[in-house]
């Protein structure tokens, strides 16, 4: 069903994530790549990504030539209400 990559990958993030740490924005854009191309899509939207200026450019040096990035949007949003959405996921 799933890939021996994938499943290392995934137990790579998991570890990271349950230290407290960041995915290396490599790794997130790999998985990205991933999905979008086993899309039947050519317009997509991802939420969420890129966070900061290394994940753009993480994105834009992994995906030239595979993909052609339109436009990144970033919506400022306030600490207080960041810190209210992630008390919502847990």
């Amino acid at each position: 069903m799933y890939s021996n990559n994938l499943i290392q990958r995934g137990k790579k993030i998991k570890e990271l994530m349950d230290k407290g740490l960041f995915v290396p924005s490599g790794l997130v854009v790999d998985l990205l790549i991933q999905k979008i191309d086993s899309l039947n899509n050519r317009y997509f939207v991802i939420e969420g990504f890129p966070k900061n200026q290394e994940n753009v450019d993480t994105w834009n040096r992994k995906t030239v030539g595979v993909f052609h990035t339109k436009i990144f949007f970033f919506f400022h949003v306030d600490e207080e209400v960041t810190l209210k959405r992630l008390e919502e996921l847990r």
